[in-house]
């Protein structure tokens, strides 16, 4: 009886599609779903050339087009990545006080070196694994110069075989020596077989033309030489040791074959880039979409996604309905979004909610040229009228943490004894009292005599300064428009006007670029490694009319700082850094050139057809070529 029902069915489907002229052969079959997913991103990329900009949007896309020599893994070890093995030696170069060494001189400081290492000299330093493996070889590299290799980073035993070589030494070197293997059979997206031409076309790009941002954030400075050798493979000669060396070779390679001979800055492969990596590039429209298909041919397999759509939504509350309709895949929550709009069952039916802390800070930068912000007690003043953990509660909804400095709280460089300025209305108004502030016509806000010096003919002067100041933020992101009113209404309460500007991104990286600003609130991720030179030290202050950039934006200069980071980043005595970087933590609170605020959780909303999507310390879409689409 069924089948007669369903018989007369279609004959009745038939008779329909028949007297309107429509035909059965247009109806298609079910197909396969798409694997296809949509991430929405609240900006638009500067740049798809990854040695051009260092941006979170950008980022986020072109890790996925390109690849380097080596990579974290999910729990930031390093792994291989085009490279398909490496081997790791310390070169050291002992310059003696002689004319020239003699061949009798030489054998007996090999001789006494040798014996050093019959046993390990250093159970303390060295396991016994790695000295069963240790290997020591010597050269007389020039007339007065010797050179000892070993096949392990250990200054301890380079500094006692300095001690045993009984000579006067002039000066001793110590240069790290990667030799890295390239993965054969790879080959670039427009299917150009990749070499090691293209690695020592990348790195010698970088290297010559040192005011790329690539040139600061894989730390090319500290490569003396790259080359490659007879076998293909690639050897490179780092000028001390330095613990981002690893962070130097993850530099993303270029295809040679496309930029070569090109004027890097404006070439249309910046726009339509090629690279090795799990995805390829589509189709971009600008401040709008960008598409990836998966790379069929990738070395690591191709991915299960077939394609992934970026979807550029600045306005938070559009983004969040396109998601609940179903027209995004992924997207980064607002705490307000995390904790009133999500506890659904029906959200919870659809999405996985994600949550982890971020390893990023939100600060005030004060412009510390700006003579309302170069007096130490007015800074400490400020952070201690700002209720920190009332701004963490009213702005994220408790979703986050203070911060207490310019180091992630669990990283071995975070100084634990040190804490951030703590909540002291009355602190604050006491330090303004003290630097010479005070409300002298009884309306609410602060005002000070400046001396003003004399200039052509006129005579020296008093001015009356008013304590007033521009907070810069940009459009479109409601924690910090929340967060500058909540600054806004706290100082307000010690006498101090702010005036919230708002401007849109690339208006408001310009005016910090320039060092144009009184203060601003932006949001620092923090590198792997601690190393903070690149806004710490005093050589990184912008100076755009001389043509120099860096991202040390509010001018701070701290002699014993510097000094103390340029110690830190040239050792890989994790003992010695430790203590530079406790004395950086100490100093940088104490004199508070940022205002620390608080680090937030990371939020993420992911729908539940995607799965192996999970976050790490290297962030939730390290392993993007891995995810499985349901």
């Amino acid at each position: 009886m069924k089948r007669h029902k369903n018989l007369l069915l279609w004959l009745s489907l038939f008779t329909v599609f028949t007297v309107y002229g429509l035909s059965l052969a247009v109806l298609p079959l079910a197909a396969e779903p798409l694997k296809n997913i949509v991430i929405a991103q609240k900006g638009d990329v500067v740049s798809l050339n990854p040695l051009l900009t260092s941006d979170y949007a950008s980022s986020t896309v072109y890790h996925r087009i390109f690849s380097g020599l080596l990579k974290y893994d999910e729990n930031m070890k390093i792994i291989c990545s085009l490279a398909d093995s490496y081997q790791i030696k310390l070169n050291q170069y002992l310059t003696i006080d002689t004319n020239e060494i003699s061949d009798a001189d030489f054998i007996r400081i090999e001789k006494d070196c040798r014996s050093l290492i019959e046993s390990n000299p250093l159970p303390d330093y060295m396991g016994a694994e790695e000295f069963k493996n240790l290997k020591v070889s010597f050269l007389k590299f020039d007339k007065n110069i010797i050179l000892i290799s070993l096949n392990t980073f250990s200054m301890p035993l380079c500094k006692l075989f300095e001690s045993r070589s009984r000579v006067a030494i002039l000066k001793a070197e110590y240069k790290p020596e990667f030799l890295l293997r390239v993965k054969s059979g790879v080959r670039w997206h427009d299917d150009t077989p990749f070499t090691a031409d293209d690695v020592i076309f990348t790195y010698e790009t970088v290297s010559k033309i040192k005011k790329i941002p690539a040139y600061d954030s894989y730390n090319i400075s500290s490569i003396e030489s790259i080359e490659k050798t007879r076998d293909g493979d690639i050897r490179v000669v780092f000028k001390y040791p330095t613990p981002r060396a690893f962070e130097a070779l993850q530099m993303p390679i270029l295809p040679r074959h496309k930029l070569e001979n090109q004027d890097i800055f404006n070439a249309r492969f910046n726009m339509m880039p090629i690279g090795t990596g799990p995805f390829k590039f589509v189709e971009r429209a600008f401040e709008d979409y960008i598409i990836l298909e998966r790379n069929e041919k990738y070395f690591g397999g191709a991915p299960d996604v077939e394609k992934i759509t970026f979807r550029i939504l600045p306005n938070e509350s559009i983004m969040f309905l396109e998601l609940l309709q179903g027209n995004i895949d992924i997207m980064q929550l607002k705490p307000d979004q995390f904790v009133k709009f999500t506890d659904t069952p029906e959200f919870e039916k659809r999405f996985v909610k994600i949550k982890y802390p971020e390893r990023e800070y939100t600060y005030i930068g004060w412009n510390l040229k700006n003579r309302l912000f170069a007096d130490e007690k007015v800074r400490v003043a400020i952070s201690s009228a700002i209720d920190k953990n009332a701004l963490i509660e009213k702005t994220l909804y408790n979703l986050g943490q203070i911060s207490d400095g310019p180091f992630y709280p669990s990283s071995w460089a975070s100084n634990p004894t040190i804490k951030n300025i703590a909540y002291d209305v009355n602190a604050a108004k006491k330090n303004l009292e003290e630097a010479g502030w005070s409300d002298m016509d009884a309306d609410g806000f602060l005002e000070k005599k400046i001396d003003v010096k004399s200039f052509f003919g006129y005579d020296d002067t008093v001015e009356i300064q008013r304590f007033e100041f521009g907070l810069l933020i940009n459009a479109g992101n409601k924690d910090r428009e929340l967060c500058a009113k909540f600054i806004a209404s706290e100082l307000k309460k010690i006498g101090i006007k702010v005036n919230v500007d708002t401007l849109e991104w690339k208006d408001f990286i310009k005016l910090i670029d320039s060092t144009s600003f009184d203060a601003f609130i932006l949001t620092w991720s923090l590198g792997y490694d601690p190393d903070i030179s690149s806004i710490w030290h005093s050589s990184n202050i912008p100076d755009m009319k001389r043509g120099k950039f860096g991202l040390n934006s509010i001018s701070y200069k701290n002699p014993e700082v510097d000094a103390l980071l340029d110690e830190a980043r040239q050792t890989i005595d994790q003992n010695r850094r430790i203590k530079c970087y406790h004395r950086i933590h100490e100093i940088i609170i104490k004199q508070q050139p940022y205002c620390f605020l608080y680090i937030a959780d990371t939020l993420y909303a992911v729908a539940r057809k995607i799965k192996n999507a999970k976050p790490s310390q290297a962030g939730i879409f390290y392993n993007i070529e891995k995810w499985k689409i349901e």
